[in-house]
């Protein structure tokens, strides 16, 4: 996600954009690039230029990058696409009107068992409009070392399940899917992901209405009773 703000600095006016882990402070005195909230690597300085071209430059790049944050601030899950486990890429807005559980998994992990429960859940509700969306993540303790196949077989002929199942993905660093650097740092749910088969629950209009650990059994009346007070009228 892209954040934008503008701060009188000294004798500079100073434009900050917010891109993930960096940021970049672009002044009428110069660019520094940063690293979360330190900045170390001043990697251009626009000294040279004449005050005036420099002035303008940073009115242009600040229209440009204020511009570009309206654009790309996700709303809600429908601004995301995400590759299924047999590399289709699809939007999210495919399950808009649907009650959505958002969950990371893991096939060697203490909380595996909770694919049957999901499994469960999705076929006591799947009629009704909710669905399930499994991203596996080999974020924790190498718990999912497998390809993308060797998951979808795991799942298949384990768990037997049915409900989407998606690529591979980072969930939590550098390398986060845009989906949940948005679940973790843009709702109001914000907080690194714990652990495997952590849960977002969101509503039909693409709004996170709760978020569960990964002790949350899918299965248990906290759940159930939120989805089923948000399922769409029959």
């Amino acid at each position: 996600m892209v954040g934008t703000k503008i701060a009188p600095i000294a004798d500079s006016l100073v434009l900050s954009v917010e891109m993930g882990l960096f940021s970049l402070h672009w002044s009428t005195r110069g660019i520094v690039f940063c690293l979360k909230d330190s900045c170390p690597w001043k990697i251009w300085r626009t000294a040279h230029m004449k005050s005036w071209l420099r002035n303008i430059l940073f009115m242009i790049f600040a229209v440009g990058i204020f511009l570009l944050g309206g654009v790309a601030m996700a709303k809600d899950i429908y601004d995301f696409r995400a590759k299924l486990i047999d590399g289709k890429e699809i939007p999210l807005s495919d399950f808009r009107g649907k009650v959505v559980l958002v969950v990371n998994t893991a096939s060697k992990c203490g909380f595996t068992p909770q694919y049957a429960s999901l499994e469960k859940l999705y076929e006591r509700y799947k009629d009704r409009g909710f669905t399930i969306l499994a991203f596996p993540s080999n974020d924790f303790k190498e718990q999912e070392p497998g390809s993308n196949e060797e998951i979808r077989k795991f799942c298949d002929l384990r768990f037997k399940v049915a409900f989407p199942l998606f690529e591979k993905i980072d969930v939590k660093g550098g390398k986060i899917h845009p989906l949940y650097a948005y679940l973790t740092r843009d709702t109001g749910f914000k907080g690194d992901i714990s652990w495997n088969f952590n849960k977002f629950l969101v509503d039909p209009k693409g709004n996170v209405l709760a978020r569960f650990d990964s002790r949350k059994d899918p299965l248990s009346e906290d759940v159930t009773r939120l989805i089923e007070e948000v399922l769409p009228e029959s």
